[in-house]
């Protein structure tokens, strides 16, 4: 199990559609397919039911969405922190300031 997969199915269930969420991954249909049958294949059960009508998870499909979620959510989470920790990339300074002193002392203090 990858988290690319488990990135499709949380797409696919916030779009209802699997063209949509290929669309918002940028991959193409038969990719992100091929995503999902994996997933299915680790494990051991079918995820989604497709038809006319668009697609629906199983039972399965469903409790694994919801695990889906929060390792997704923990694996960001842990990312945005290690980067943090290294001064990479997301890091982020928030300074309040009045427009006086953006317009007067800000500029003289960012370039030191």
């Amino acid at each position: 199990m990858k988290d690319h997969q488990l990135r499709a199915l949380v797409h696919v269930a916030e779009s209802s559609s699997i063209r949509a969420a290929a669309r918002a991954m940028n991959l193409s249909q038969s990719a992100l397919t091929k995503a999902l049958r994996e997933l299915e294949e680790d494990v051991g059960a079918q995820l989604l039911t497709r038809s006319y009508k668009g697609i629906e998870f199983t039972p399965a499909g469903s409790l694994l969405l919801s695990h889906a979620r929060l390792a997704l959510s923990i694996l960001d989470k842990a990312l945005e922190e290690v980067r943090l920790l290294h001064g990479g990339p997301g890091a982020r300074v928030v300074i309040a300031v009045t427009p006086m002193v953006g317009a007067t002392v800000l500029p003289r203090v960012l370039r030191e």
